[in-house]
């Protein structure tokens, strides 16, 4: 977590860097915000700069049959990447004193703990990612050998660097998600050698974590989210176009390679958080269950003091929400799905429609 958010920082992605603690200072990790305005302006630059020389408009293509609904497609992606990414750079420098405030409240315990299957879907995605890169790499230097435009190099690049912006946004997330859910597992683990009052202590530093991580990454989710259903839609879209009029299939090798990562992407995500959401679950079962252990010797303070946590424990736990519009789990996968689906479906009526005479 602490390397991974230094290189977040050198990424541009965040505000917020570890450093080292200076004598006689408690905690074993310090953070601080470095580099704030440097991390809002050149972002911004870079990507305005960069957006116009995306290759889906620097070799747009003149379709004689359905011009007008391909051309809503690309400048649409293009136009909803660029408004994203925008929003997203503005959101990490309006956050960076929030974020600085989350990372300080989060217990060192956090920064310990790992579960196995976390760790397995976080590899499977940068494996993936790291597959499409290779693709996309592979795919532009075929084009370029095919056609001789160098420029195309360029257009790709620009592309992939603004896309990894946002799914970097989006690893952050996972990441803070994945470092509460080790937080709660490595407390869970501890149950029969910490103090209960320290375990109940910290299970409410967690909770008000929680909290503070909705109001944090809220509209990040919503953003990236968004991102990833419009992106998977077009692209989608786009591979149907060009099988069903067996035109430019060439194209099909890109479009597939956005759609997979992003997909891959965003399961990993709503798993994250489903992860969370399981983890604290398991330790509230296992603390419930702590009363009924040695009823015998329980003095009456002791079963009162049991009484109110397990009221406490009753209450229902801080939900993860994307500005108090949905919580996100699993379920947003399948729902994003099926928006997607219904997109597709959508855009296909309007390409019945502009054929129609």
């Amino acid at each position: 977590m602490l390397k991974v958010l230094n290189i977040f920082h050198t990424l541009l992605i965040c505000n917020v860097r570890t450093v080292r603690p200076t004598k006689g200072h408690q905690p074993a990790v310090c953070y601080k915000i470095s580099r704030a305005r440097v991390q809002l302006l050149l972002p911004l630059v870079v990507i305005l700069v960069l957006a116009f020389l995306n290759p889906w408009t620097t070799h747009r293509r003149k379709d004689q049959h359905t011009i007008s609904l391909n051309l809503f497609t690309i400048y649409a992606r293009l136009l909803v990447t660029v408004l994203i990414v925008v929003l997203l750079i503005c959101d990490n420098f309006r956050q960076r004193f929030h974020l600085l405030s989350l990372l300080h409240t989060i217990p060192g315990s956090a920064f310990t703990g790992r579960t196995g299957s976390q760790f397995s879907v976080k590899k499977l995605q940068l494996v993936i990612l790291l597959i499409c890169n290779v693709l996309s790499i592979s795919e532009a230097l075929y084009k370029i050998y095919l056609s001789r435009q160098y420029s195309y190099s360029l257009g790709v690049f620009s592309g992939v660097l603004v896309e990894h912006y946002i799914l970097l946004n989006l690893l952050l997330c996972q990441l803070l998600a994945e470092t509460l859910s080790n937080a709660y597992a490595t407390l869970q683990h501890s149950l029969r050698v910490r103090p209960f009052h320290a375990i109940i202590s910290e299970l409410t530093v967690l909770d008000g974590c929680k909290n503070h991580l909705s109001e944090v990454i809220g509209l990040k989710l919503i953003l990236v989210i968004l991102h990833l259903m419009f992106n998977v839609s077009f692209c989608t879209y786009d591979i149907l176009e060009h099988v069903l009029s067996e035109k430019h299939l060439r194209d099909i090798t890109r479009l597939s390679i956005i759609a997979v990562q992003e997909t891959v992407m965003l399961f990993g995500l709503c798993f994250q958080f489903t992860m969370l959401d399981q983890k604290e679950a398991e330790l509230k079962d296992a603390l419930k269950s702590m009363q009924y252990t040695n009823l015998k010797r329980q003095s009456r303070d002791q079963k009162d003091f049991y009484d109110l946590v397990n009221l406490k424990l009753m209450m229902e736990s801080p939900k993860i929400t994307a500005c108090g519009l949905f919580e996100i789990n699993l379920q947003i996968f399948y729902n994003v799905f099926a928006a997607i689906i219904t997109y597709i479906v959508i855009l296909f009526q309007f390409r019945g429609f502009e054929k129609s005479p």
